[in-house]
């Protein structure tokens, strides 16, 4: 079993890459440290053993009250590391998640790390590495927000298609009819070289036609899920959406006649007409096109 005192622990936390550390970044790495420890017990936690002089304490510039631990700059790194720091500690801190580390210093400060800048971080709080991890995780939160923001972008150009032109609803009810009146949008993940790349296309974007339909029609209840029915050149097309492993988007078209030829009546109850649908979505989100209308 290893011996950690706070001064291996400190040393090997240099070693690791942090040129300073606080009793923040500390406390947090020596508590996941111990928690993943307690099964183990490869390490034998030493605290009532004092530093020496080779570390030296100051008080953070901007806290006054905050510790921050250095290696004394006129101590050899390298021989100091050899004979004051703990290779199986180290290579503990090397698979340990830092990110998750930080992320947490940074709550404990009063940071939110989803609304991070780089120009806002007190950095005498934090050592140079410490500092390039955020930096890192500043610029993961921005390329994640970009690709959220041009999904939501091409999302909107995709639902004002829709309401601009009837090619993707006539699409829809002919796709639907020749594949025995319903299916659902992971129906060809498995075999999807037996559909053409066009209906591929179309069939993706179900789930963007289930978000126009569902803001102005009737919801209905089903086994796993809910849907909508829509009426739209006599037709009744039903759209929703099951919740189970995944979530899967699904269409099927009524029939008027029951399973001996007979008209079915009501099969139309509760429908909600296209038009109306495209017309309130004119309504609330282009105002001005409405008005010319």
């Amino acid at each position: 079993m290893e011996k950690i005192t706070t001064e291996i622990l400190l040393t090997t936390l240099f070693e690791y890459g942090f040129d300073q550390v606080d009793p923040v970044l500390f406390t947090l790495i020596l508590g996941k440290t111990a928690l993943d420890d307690a099964k183990k017990h490869e390490f034998d936690f030493r605290f009532d053993i004092p530093i020496t002089k080779a570390i030296k304490k100051e008080y953070n510039e901007s806290t006054t009250d905050t510790v921050i631990y250095k290696l004394n700059d006129e101590i050899n790194k390298d021989l100091w590391y050899r004979y004051h720091s703990d290779e199986k500690l180290l290579n503990y801190l090397y698979g340990l998640d830092i990110e998750k580390i930080i992320t947490k210093k940074l709550e404990a400060y009063g940071y939110n790390k989803n609304n991070l800048i780089i120009e806002k971080i007190d950095k005498t709080l934090f050592s140079q590495k410490e500092l390039e991890i955020i930096d890192l995780m500043i610029n993961k939160n921005k390329k994640l927000l970009f690709g959220i923001t041009d999904e939501i972008t091409k999302k909107r150009e995709i639902m004002q298609e829709m309401v601009s032109s009837n090619e993707y609803i006539d699409w829809l009810l002919e796709f639907t009819e020749t594949h025995n009146n319903s299916f659902y949008d992971d129906d060809w993940k498995y075999n999807p070289e037996i559909i053409s790349d066009k209906d591929k296309k179309n069939i993706k974007k179900l789930s963007i036609f289930f978000e126009l339909v569902n803001e102005y029609a009737e919801q209905y209840q089903c086994t796993d899920g809910y849907f909508y029915k829509i009426k739209y050149n006599d037709e009744v097309i039903h759209v929703g959406v099951l919740h189970g492993q995944e979530i899967i988007h699904f269409a099927s078209v009524a029939s008027k006649t029951d399973e001996h030829g007979k008209p079915k009546f009501g099969y139309d109850i509760g429908t909600t007409d296209y038009s109306e649908i495209i017309e309130k979505y004119k309504k609330y989100n282009k105002p001005k096109e409405y008005k010319k209308d």
